[in-house]
C-alpha cells in the first residue's frame, strides 16, 4: 500500500484533480471525484490535506524561486535518503508540465516544497507531540477576497461555494462526516449545497450579522454589505431566521420563514419582520458565471455591483440613465467587456480612467 505522503503527491500531480480543485473540470470529472470522496473517510482526510496545501499555495503571490536553487537548498537541509532522484524530477517537472494553467499553477513550487517537508518528516509526525506542533491553532478557516477577486470552494460532501469580491467566509478548518456545516459570511456568496442524510451534516447553516439561513440541499445566493442580508433561492428551499434584538444570529434568532424557488427576502437586525417576494432568481444568482442575467434590472443596481466587485467608482453624468432598466445577458469575463456592453445597451458613452468610470450621454466623449 502506498504511504500517505506518496498518495498525497500523486493526487496533487493528477491533472484531473487539479482541475477539480480549481473548479475547471467537466461534469463527468466532478461526479467521479465526488464519488471518490464518498467512498471512505480516508479519502476525505486525504482530500482535506491536499486541498489545504493547494489553497494555501494558491492564495500566495510570491515570485516563484529558481527550481535548481530550491532543490539544492532543500537537499542541504533535509536528509538525502528522504528524497529520491525520481521524486525530485517529478517536482521540478511541475513547472513545465502544465504551461496553460498559469493562474492555477503559479504556486506549484511552493506547493511542492510543502509536500517535500511533509514527506521528510512523515515519521516524526506519527508522534503525537510532533503532530501538535503542526496543528492549526484555530479550528476555523477564513477566506478573504479583494476587489476583482472571486474564489470557488468545493467541499468533501460535494457542496460548492462561490465567494464574490470583497467578501469574507469563515468555516471549520477540518471537514469530516461529523463536522457541522456552519459558515459565517460577510459580503456575497453563491451556494450549491449537497443534501446529506441525518447526522451532524444534515443542516447547512449560513450566518450573517442579520440572521441565519438553514438548508439541507439547494442553490441560493446571499448578499450582505452592512444594510441587511438579501437571500434569493434558485432551487430548493431554505429557512431564513432574522437575528433577535441582541444581534446574535445563531443563538438569538426569532421565528423564521421558508423561502422557496424564485423567492427573495431581506432580513435586517432592526426589523425582524420577513416578507418574501417572488422574483426571477437569475439576476441575483448568475453574477459568478460567464454571462450575467438581467431582468428589468435598474442601472443604479448594476452600477453598484460593478463598484463592489471591481473596486471602481461609477459616475453618471447623464441623469436619464439613472432611470433606465435592462434585460438580457451580458458577458461577465472582465470589467471592460461589461462596460462596453452596458454602453451599447444604454446608448450611452463610457470612459474609464483607472479606477474611475464615467457614463455620459451619446457622443459625449
Amino acid at each position: 500500500m502506498k504511504s500517505d505522503s506518496k498518495r498525497l503527491l500523486d493526487l496533487l500531480l493528477d491533472e484531473s484533480f487539479q482541475r477539480w480543485l480549481s473548479n475547471r473540470c467537466d461534469d463527468h470529472e466532478e461526479k467521479r471525484w465526488v464519488a471518490w470522496l464518498q467512498q471512505s473517510e480516508e479519502h476525505q482526510a486525504l482530500y482535506e490535506e491536499a486541498r489545504m496545501l493547494w489553497r494555501s499555495a494558491s492564495f500566495r503571490t510570491h515570485t516563484a524561486p529558481d527550481p535548481q536553487k530550491l532543490t539544492r537548498a532543500l537537499l542541504q537541509s533535509i536528509q538525502p535518503k528522504s528524497l529520491t532522484p525520481s521524486f525530485i524530477d517529478r517536482l521540478l517537472a511541475l513547472r513545465f508540465r502544465f504551461p496553460r494553467l498559469r493562474p492555477v499553477m503559479k504556486p506549484a513550487l511552493i506547493l511542492g516544497t510543502a509536500v517535500i517537508l511533509i514527506i521528510s518528516f512523515s515519521r516524526l509526525m506519527q508522534n503525537k507531540d510532533w503532530k501538535s506542533l503542526f496543528r492549526s491553532e484555530s479550528p476555523y478557516q477564513t477566506v478573504v477576497t479583494e476587489y476583482g477577486q472571486r474564489v470557488h470552494l468545493t467541499f468533501s460532501d460535494g457542496s460548492q461555494i462561490v465567494l464574490n469580491a470583497r467578501s469574507t467566509l469563515k468555516y471549520p478548518a477540518r471537514w469530516t462526516p461529523n463536522t457541522p456545516r456552519r459558515f459565517e459570511l460577510e459580503g456575497e456568496a453563491y451556494f450549491h449545497v449537497a443534501s446529506l442524510p441525518e447526522g451532524p451534516q444534515r443542516d447547512f447553516i449560513v450566518l450573517t450579522r442579520d440572521g441565519r439561513i438553514r438548508v439541507t440541499g439547494t442553490r441560493f445566493s446571499v448578499y450582505e454589505r452592512g444594510n441587511g442580508t438579501r437571500v434569493v433561492v434558485e432551487e430548493g428551499t431554505v429557512e431564513v431566521s432574522p437575528a433577535g434584538v441582541s444581534g446574535a444570529a445563531d443563538s438569538d434568532s426569532v421565528a423564521g420563514v421558508e423561502l422557496r424557488e424564485n423567492q427573495l427576502v431581506l432580513m435586517q437586525r432592526k426589523n425582524p419582520g420577513l416578507s418574501p417576494i417572488h422574483v426571477n432568481a437569475a439576476p441575483y444568482t448568475t453574477w459568478w458565471q460567464e454571462r450575467f442575467i438581467l431582468d428589468r434590472t435598474p442601472f443604479v443596481e448594476i452600477a453598484r455591483r460593478l463598484e463592489e466587485t471591481y473596486g471602481v467608482t461609477i459616475e453618471v453624468h447623464h441623469k436619464p440613465l439613472l432611470t433606465k432598466t435592462l434585460s438580457g445577458a451580458i458577458e461577465n469575463t472582465n470589467l471592460d467587456i461589461v462596460l462596453e456592453a452596458l454602453a451599447r445597451a444604454l446608448q450611452a458613452s463610457v470612459q474609464r480612467e483607472r479606477d474611475r468610470v464615467i457614463f455620459s450621454g451619446p457622443g459625449a466623449f
